[in-house]
């Protein structure tokens, strides 16, 4: 999925499993693909985390990442 920020970058979400860490996850790629941020929902845990990677990541980019993973990553089943 891509998100454009208002300046007209592109950013581009990645979602996933991670079977190790036993969780989903979407990662945020900067317009250059450097990896920018993670939110991360553990299975495990039930938690739901965030991790930056980066300084200076547009706040707009982190409210959308945060709207696509809620309703995805915010219920767990046991």
């Amino acid at each position: 999925m891509l998100h454009v920020a208002s300046d007209g970058s592109h950013w581009q979400f990645v979602i996933g499993s991670d079977v190790n860490r036993d969780g989903l996850y979407l990662e945020v790629q900067d317009p250059d693909g450097g990896f920018a941020f993670e939110i991360f929902r553990s299975d495990r845990a039930k938690t739901t985390t965030f991790s930056a990677f980066q300084e200076d990541i547009p706040i707009e980019i982190v409210e959308a990442a945060v709207a696509y993973a809620r309703p995805r990553f915010w219920t767990f089943e046991d």
